[in-house]
């Protein structure tokens, strides 16, 4: 019943996950060789690759995709940036 932003990042080395400008969680990759389980398929937004009858049931705000890793800076300015067309 609450909007939040959530941001995944990731560098050579380690993945990022931020809600609503706060780091939450980060970990190492260890084994992931950079190619998918579906190599063919697109990139999906609410919906399971494994079972396309599966599909997040909310709402969701603008998606951006960057080609970049952001930094905690970026993605702090990012979150303050749209906070209050949200509520947050």
């Amino acid at each position: 019943s609450s909007w939040h932003q959530a941001v995944y990042t990731a560098d050579a080395g380690n993945v990022y996950l931020y809600i609503d400008g706060v780091q939450v969680l980060s970990s190492t990759i260890t084994s992931w060789s950079g190619t998918s389980r579906w190599p063919t398929n697109g990139v999906n937004f609410g919906r399971d690759n494994n079972n396309s009858m599966y599909f997040f049931r909310g709402k969701m705000g603008p998606i951006k995709v960057y080609n970049t890793k952001l930094s905690p800076t970026d993605v702090k300015q990012n979150f303050n940036a749209v906070r209050g067309r949200y509520g947050l």
